[in-house]
């Protein structure tokens, strides 16, 4: 039967192996397995823990945040490429959890810069990366976690230069907001910036 997971906003285990985990969260009213909500992240061969916000998780066709309000199951599956593969990993400590929205990264993890900071809600965003791959910068209010910008992004080997205005997105103020770059098995450490407007 399904659960009502509205009350949770995180998604915390362990895990260990080779290639890319993609974990599913199977909403009950979703019924084409393409569309339901998902979230990679790279496995390492040493045991590591990951905590996925459920806000984090995306799905097909849609830029909705998942409602986790039917969850009949959770799916851990490993992706691997090329025909001959020898598959190890595990997953521990699974659990829902509520708690204060985190990024996890790991000790590589790139840094984000973000220029100029502070800002009157017109500035740039610059990261490095290594491959072509497709990302996702979000932007949410620090103080509530309101979504305050997301940006579909395709990347290029080097340098990244993405463009924010937010001047049309908040009121008049001071605040603060954090910036976020993730995609399957990409993740960038957080970086905050400063609105005086």
């Amino acid at each position: 039967t399904e659960q009502d997971l509205t009350a949770y906003n995180q998604l915390n285990f362990s895990a260990n192996g080779t290639g890319t985990l993609r974990v599913t969260l199977v909403k009950k009213s979703i019924n084409d397995w393409s569309k339901q909500y998902s979230y990679a992240v790279a496995l390492t061969n040493s045991r590591k823990t990951y905590n996925l916000n459920l806000s984090d998780f995306t799905a097909n066709g849609t830029k909705d945040k998942i409602n986790p309000n039917d969850i009949a199951q959770v799916v851990f599956s490993f992706e691997v490429n090329g025909k001959q593969t020898n598959l190890t990993g595990g997953i521990y400590d699974a659990a829902f959890v509520k708690g204060t929205a985190v990024v996890t990264e790991s000790k590589d993890a790139k840094e984000l810069k973000i220029y100029p900071n502070p800002t009157n809600g017109i500035f740039k965003v610059g990261f490095e990366a290594s491959v072509v791959a497709p990302v996702t910068l979000r932007i949410t209010d620090a103080a509530t976690g309101r979504s305050l910008f997301e940006k579909a992004i395709t990347t290029v080997e080097g340098n990244n230069v993405v463009d924010v205005d937010l001047t049309k997105t908040i009121a008049p103020q001071q605040m603060i907001g954090i910036i976020n770059v993730s995609g399957t098995g990409v993740r960038y450490k957080a970086a905050k910036i400063v609105v005086n407007r």
